[in-house]
């Protein structure tokens, strides 16, 4: 029978994987310019999407379907576009970190050189991407205006979201290490995934929940601030130092959540090929495997078998 960690040892597995994990991040921080310049990627798409909606306008008023059919054109092809930018910054990302991993000085020429040699097992895999955020954007607005189905499908579409995610956790690293096809590596991840699962989901968990208390913090701080500065002209009285200070909140609050998401998806990237490469049983230079040797458990069904 599989030997399962005590319950003491998995609470803190998750957190000691993402400390390491973090060690392994804070040795070149230049990692952090691949997700910099994918949120101006992600701003640059926003502002061409809203462009070319602009100069749809003429036709929109013309045809009497015009609205519908450029609206959802440009919604598919902007999802795509995301999805193609958010996987090729994970696939970046994740081969500076297996460098890392690999004891070397890892390089952003060398990890993009190697996102492009898979650039097209990517590229299926950044159509799937997109195309599961367009089919789950449309479940959620499925129910239309009757308020039992829009929360029974929108229930439905973050389940199979979900589902999508866990099966794809580690399709990303078996395309770049594995020169895998996408349509492969969604299968090589699931079964992973399937037998060893125990790691990633504590790790996802500890991570998420550190990001919902950052997210409350930053919320606060944009309420907080938006407060501040609307007592600034109460009554009709400008108070300028209370303005400047309200926004000034708001605007830091805002970097500061733009820079947990940029910290959270460069330490998650860091994990998750930690995960891949222990899972299939690769040294991690540098890193602390002492509770990743209980931290793997297989699924009930294997145990059952075993």
């Amino acid at each position: 029978m599989t030997t399962i960690s005590n319950t003491g040892s998995n609470r803190k597995v998750g957190r000691s994987i993402a400390l390491e994990a973090g060690k392994a991040l804070n040795k070149d921080r230049t990692v952090f310019l691949i997700p910099v310049f994918s949120f101006f990627l992600h701003i640059v798409v926003g502002l061409l999407a809203v462009v070319v909606w602009i100069l749809c306008i003429p036709f929109m008023d013309t045809n009497a379907n015009g609205t519908t059919i450029v609206n959802t054109t440009i919604g598919i092809v902007f999802y795509l576009l995301l999805a193609f930018v958010n996987v090729g910054t994970q696939a970046t990302v994740m081969a500076m970190a297996n460098q890392v991993y690999e004891g070397k000085n890892p390089s952003i020429r060398e990890s993009f050189g190697l996102v492009l040699k898979h650039s097209g097992s990517l590229s299926g895999l950044a159509i799937l991407e997109g195309t599961v955020g367009i089919i789950l954007r449309a479940l959620q607005r499925a129910g239309g205006e009757n308020p039992i189905l829009r929360v029974i499908f929108s229930l439905i579409s973050f389940i199979v979201g979900m589902a999508w995610a866990v099966a794809t956790y580690f399709a990303i690293p078996f395309i770049i290490f594995k020169d895998q096809g996408s349509l492969t590596s969604i299968k090589s991840s699931a079964l992973l995934v399937k037998e060893k699962w125990g790691a990633a989901l504590r790790v996802n968990v500890v991570v998420g929940a550190l990001m919902v208390l950052g997210f409350l913090a930053s919320l606060g701080g944009v309420i907080g601030g938006v407060a501040l500065a609307l007592t600034g002209v109460s009554n009709g009285d400008t108070n300028q130092f209370k303005i400047s200070g309200g926004l000034a909140i708001v605007g830091i609050s805002l970097i500061l959540f733009i820079a947990m998401l940029l910290i959270n998806s460069t330490l998650m990237a860091y994990v998750r090929v930690a995960l891949f490469r222990y899972a299939t049983g690769q040294k991690i230079e540098g890193f602390d495997t002492s509770n990743l040797d209980n931290a793997f458990v297989l699924s009930k069904a294997k145990n059952i078998l075993s």
